[in-house]
């Protein structure tokens, strides 16, 4: 469990450096665009397909960082009516739920993103398969990300969570 952990905290540092320098490069493109707009008064032609593209991709890039630290979408209040043996089983079934759906999705990308990985729609200098690989690799990851918090939780599952279990699994 620790390596898959180490393995996991080393995929999500890539993914979150990924994130960052999409980031940097929506700003600059956007940058480049004001400036070449009101200096120039010639709009830069891909910059708004580009920077839909980065954006979208941010948000796939950024998704496993937020399954990691725990911040994705989930309604964990009706959990907390249920003992903390209880809550972690149903926390795992519906993280396997996640799984699944997020395997189907990824899958699915990855064949749409080989199959256009040609194909440009209008002045985007991306093409669209690789629109469909973020959402691939983001998706990947994600699974990826929910297999270590289904980890982390066997210990309360099995009624092994003490503190020591609780820090080796952060």
């Amino acid at each position: 469990m620790k390596t898959y952990n180490k393995i996991i905290t080393t995929i999500n540092k890539v993914m979150e450096v990924l994130l960052t320098a999409t980031e940097v490069l929506m700003l600059i493109v956007l940058l480049l665009q004001i400036i070449q707009r009101f200096v120039a008064f010639i709009p830069i032609p891909w910059s708004q397909e580009f920077l839909t593209f980065l954006l979208v991709a941010s948000v796939f890039l950024g998704a496993p960082s937020a399954t990691n630290n725990g911040k994705q979408i989930r309604l964990e209040f009706f959990v907390d009516f249920f003992p903390k043996r209880v809550g972690a089983v149903i926390l795992c079934i519906a993280d396997l739920i996640a799984i699944v759906f997020l395997v189907i999705i990824c899958k699915d990308a990855f064949g749409l993103g080989l199959e256009y990985m040609h194909t440009i729609i209008g002045a985007n200098p991306v093409s669209l398969g690789i629109h469909y690989m973020a959402v691939s690799i983001g998706f990947g990851v994600m699974a990826l990300n929910f297999v270590n918090l289904i980890l982390k939780r066997i210990p309360t599952i099995l009624g092994k969570d003490t503190e020591e279990t609780t820090e080796e699994a952060a």
